[in-house]
C-alpha cells in the first residue's frame, strides 16, 4: 500500500501488540471453526463411517471457534483503543467490536441452550450448506419454554456479531491507510468478503434460495487468511 507512513502516536505500540494478538486469536478461531469441519466433511465424504461421530466433533470445533472469535473480538477492540489517540474514527471501530462480542456471546448462549440436541444438530452440519438453518430449527427442542424462539434468537445474534464484525474491517482498513501496510489492507479487503459470504445461508434461509449458500466453501480460505495477513501487518 502506498504512502508515507504516520508518525507515532503514543498508543501506536501498545495498539498494534494487541491487534496482533487479536489477529492470532482470529487465525487459531478461523482453522478450528472453518478449516476443522471442512477437513471432516471431507473425510466423511470420501471415508464414510471412519472416525467416531465426526459430525459431533464438527460441532464442536464451531462452538469452541465462536469462543476463539469472541476473544479475537476483545483483543481488537482493545487494540482499537489504544489507537484513538492516533486517529478518532478508531473509536467507532472499538464500538463495533463490542457489539461483534455482545453477539458473540449470545450465540454461544444459544448454542448451549440447544446442547441436549448436539447429537441431532450435529448432522445439520454435514449436509448442505444452504439446508443447515432449516435444519437446526427441524431438531431445536420445540416443547421446552422459549423453545420456538431459539433460532431467532440464534439469528438475532449472529446479526449482532456481523455488524459488530464490521469494525474490523474499518479499523483494520483505517491502520493500514495511516500506517501504509499493504497486509493490513488485504487483511481489511478479507474480512470484508467473509462477511458478505457469510450472508449467503441466512439468505438463502430467509428468502428460500438455496443457491445463495454455495459462496460458503471459500469460508475456510478467508477465514485463515484474513486473520494471518493481519498477524503479518502488525507483527512489525
Amino acid at each position: 500500500m502506498s504512502g508515507t507512513p504516520a508518525p507515532r502516536a503514543p498508543g501506536d505500540r501498545t495498539g498494534r501488540r494487541r491487534l496482533f494478538l487479536g489477529g492470532l486469536f482470529g487465525l487459531a478461531g478461523g482453522v478450528l471453526g472453518f478449516v476443522v469441519p471442512a477437513a471432516l466433511l471431507l473425510a466423511a465424504h470420501f471415508a464414510p463411517g471412519a472416525g467416531d461421530d465426526p459430525a459431533s466433533v464438527e460441532l464442536g470445533a464451531i462452538v469452541a471457534a465462536a469462543g476463539l472469535l469472541f476473544l479475537c473480538l476483545v483483543a481488537y477492540r482493545s487494540g482499537f483503543r489504544a489507537l484513538r489517540s492516533a486517529d478518532r474514527r478508531f473509536r467507532i471501530a472499538s464500538t463495533l467490536c463490542l457489539v461483534g462480542s455482545i453477539g458473540l456471546l449470545l450465540l454461544l448462549a444459544a448454542a448451549a441452550y440447544v446442547s441436549g440436541s448436539a447429537s441431532d444438530l450435529a448432522g445439520c452440519f454435514t449436509g448442505a450448506p444452504g439446508a443447515t438453518v432449516s435444519c437446526v430449527r427441524d431438531h431445536v427442542p420445540s416443547t421446552s419454554v422459549g423453545g420456538g424462539l431459539a433460532v431467532e434468537f440464534a439469528l438475532a445474534a449472529f446479526v449482532l456479531a456481523w455488524v459488530g464484525s464490521l469494525g474490523l474491517v474499518f479499523g483494520l482498513g483505517w491502520e493500514a491507510r495511516r500506517i501504509g501496510s499493504a497486509a493490513l489492507g488485504a487483511s481489511s479487503a478479507l474480512y470484508a468478503l467473509e462477511l458478505l459470504v457469510l450472508v449467503g445461508p441466512i439468505a438463502g434461509y430467509l428468502l428460500a434460495l438455496p443457491a445463495a449458500s454455495d459462496t460458503v466453501a471459500a469460508l475456510p480460505f478467508l477465514g485463515v487468511l484474513a486473520p494471518a495477513l493481519a498477524v503479518v501487518g502488525t507483527a512489525r
